[in-house]
């Protein structure tokens, strides 16, 4: 065979290696690619119930490793593994273990020889927990690059991908773990005592003959009318509360005098009405009645109040009084930095800056009770709080009779006297002064809308400009008077049934003078 033949079929036999070396090659990478299966199949299946220990670390987004473990103490209840006193929220350590009552992957690797490039050699997460005495460990690593889905692993030879991604449940601090105190979501406070800038209490009555207005329903114990919509909004503030800081969990006497817990600056107590509602069979009326006596009266130890109402539509709703209350206090070293600051302000007479700012850094707290728990709260909280003087209370409004109860008015200006009236002709009621008839709802509109800039006691000192007799159909007062007194260019001094209220824009009495002289002098 010549030089030339042996060449070629070399050259033949290389390629033939070549090619088999490739066939193999790509046969093995087609076995690595059927072990990748499209699974949809649950990978866990645990019922939280029967979980003893559970404990797992992760990377913040700073990179820095959270470490949490809890235990279930010899009564079934979740504890803190550093601190048996931190109260342990059961219901948020259930919500984390229902991740695993159903785990269900969307793809399965099997026969997995290099976990790094799933991110799971030094996973972002690991979480470990005891079932009914078998052990498991949960890894996560990174996201799948094609539809960004999370791998993770059992320990078991394969690692998944998981349509959802349960990261973000466990990537949580300990304070997210803590049983806070609950605060009632309320409107229907029964009694409300406060001891603070001011000590006073206010109750809840309703049908009163104690106000003008239908809507009143708060009164002090001078039988004084509050504004409904602002003790309810001071309610809804309360509720809103941010509890997620706390200044500790099991307070000490000595923290609590630190916290100045010891001197609160806001002491309040009240009873308020909860609510339960169960559903009773329409003919079974009979057995609801005697059911509804029964809880009232095993409930009367802890109540001291039930009021119980049926609907027709078979449901029965139970109100019952609880009690409920709080204090609130400042770091007392803090504070007394700020009140320093504060007078340096004042002083300097600098109008750029609010001697008020100087208690911006002052760290405010929130006790619930007796509670173990001290919450540290914001300022915008703390001054939400306070606010619950009779004054943030009160009605800012002066016209506090619904003006549809309104007959007649009498208007005094410059020592002369104008007899506006209404008469009713058939089933409409329309204003006269003398014979004419005239429209209200321009002075009704500034009648209704003249309110209190600044609450006073100041009495009187200069000319009254203007007084007004509201004649009213009402059961319980005939009329109520108002009065207004030159105060300065900008005020009037405001006076309702002799009592002096406070300051009022003087332009609003302006208007309402002249709205009644464009009524008197229209011919």
């Amino acid at each position: 065979m010549s030089k030339s033949k042996m060449r070629m079929l070399y050259i033949l036999l290389g390629i033939l290696v070549v090619a088999g070396v490739a066939t193999f090659l790509i046969s093995r990478h087609e076995t690595k690619k059927e072990e990748i299966q499209d699974a949809e199949e649950q990978i866990l299946a645990v019922d939280p119930d029967t979980v003893s220990t559970l404990s797992w670390t992760y990377l913040d987004d700073d990179s820095n490793k959270v470490i949490l473990s809890f235990h279930k103490n010899d009564s079934g209840v979740w504890e803190y593994d550093d601190d048996s006193a931190f109260p342990v929220d059961q219901d948020k350590i259930a919500n984390l273990l229902s991740t695993f009552e159903d785990l269900t992957a969307a793809f399965e690797i099997d026969n997995v020889e290099d976990y790094s490039q799933y991110g799971l050699e030094e996973p972002n997460t690991t979480i470990n927990f005891t079932a009914n005495g078998t052990d498991y460990v949960v890894k996560m690593g990174d996201f799948s690059t094609l539809d960004q889905e999370r791998y993770i692993s059992l320990d078991d030879g394969k690692a998944y991908l998981l349509s959802t991604d349960p990261h973000d449940t466990f990537a949580i601090l300990l304070s997210d773990l803590i049983q806070n105190d609950e605060i009632p979501d309320t409107d229907s406070v029964a009694v409300m005592n406060i001891d603070g800038e001011e000590t006073y209490s206010f109750s809840y009555e309703e049908d009163s003959n104690k106000s003008y207005g239908e809507a009143d329903v708060y009164f002090t114990e001078d039988n004084e009318p509050l504004d409904t919509t602002n003790v309810k909004d001071y309610l809804s503030n309360l509720y809103d509360v941010d509890l997620s800081t706390y200044a500790t969990y099991n307070a000490t006497e000595e923290e609590l005098t630190n916290f100045g817990m010891d001197a609160p600056e806001l002491t309040i107590s009240m009873t308020y009405l909860a609510e339960d509602k169960d559903e009773v069979d329409s003919a079974d009326a009979e057995t609801a009645d005697s059911t509804a006596d029964s809880t009232a009266d095993s409930t009367a130890d802890s109540t001291t109040a039930t009021d119980t109402t049926s609907t027709t539509d078979g449901i029965e709703v139970i109100k019952t009084e609880h009690s409920f209350s709080y204090t609130v206090s400042r770091n007392p070293e803090e504070l007394a930095t700020a009140e320093k600051l504060a007078e340096t302000y004042t002083n300097d007479n600098d109008d750029t800056t609010d001697p008020d700012s100087a208690y911006d850094e002052v760290t405010n707290y929130l006790r619930i009770g007796d509670s173990k728990i001290v919450y540290q709260i914001s300022r915008e909280d703390y001054d939400k709080l306070m606010a619950c003087t009779y004054n943030d209370f009160r009605h800012t409004d002066l016209m506090t009779a619904d003006f549809d109860t309104v007959t007649g008015l009498d208007v005094t200006m410059d020592d002369t006297t104008y007899n506006l009236i209404t008469k009713s002709e058939g089933d409409e009621i329309n204003w006269y002064y003398n014979d004419n008839t005239f429209t209200i709802s321009t002075l009704q509109i500034a009648l209704c809308g003249i309110t209190v800039d600044s609450f006073t006691n100041e009495a009187p000192t200069e000319k009254e400009e203007l007084a007004i007799t509201v004649h009213l159909n009402n059961q319980n007062f005939s009329e109520m008077t108002m009065k207004f007194y030159r105060y300065d260019g900008e005020y009037c001094l405001a006076e309702v049934d002799g009592k002096v209220v406070g300051l009022v824009d003087r332009s609003s009495v302006v208007a309402i003078m002249e709205d009644v002289n464009a009524i008197v002098l229209t011919k």
